[in-house]
């Protein structure tokens, strides 16, 4: 039986963006981490991605961002990308975790704002 998640971390999320380029998502990642707005961002390369835009269908190479978060957090986090985001409407996109060891929830925990 999994442990309890420690009440400081409850409200554990993890959001996905995507963005055009390795700069672009690195410079991103580190505002987030540097704001205390994620615990963790990983960047992963080689997406392609295929949507509709402006009544077209495109298909671009993107990197995808996976940030650790906490949802007490999420309103400031999507300002925070919105401001420093290339793209007009950025994919902004959030997920509970429900669950993980404790000792990764409190890691998490001293690494981002309380609020």
């Amino acid at each position: 039986m999994p442990k309890a998640i420690p009440s400081t971390i409850k409200d554990a999320i993890s959001v996905l963006s995507t963005i055009g380029s390795k700069k672009e998502a690195q410079s991103l990642a580190k505002i987030l981490v540097k704001e205390k707005l994620a615990a963790c961002v990983q960047i992963v390369s080689d997406l392609e991605s295929h949507y509709f835009w402006q009544g077209k269908l495109k298909q671009d190479k993107e990197f995808l961002l996976i940030i650790k978060t906490r949802k007490i957090l999420f309103s400031k986090l999507v300002k925070t990308i919105q401001k420093n985001h290339p793209y007009e409407v950025p994919q902004i996109v959030a997920f509970p975790i429900v669950g993980s060891t404790t000792s990764y929830f409190q890691w998490m925990s001293e690494c981002m704002r309380s609020k």
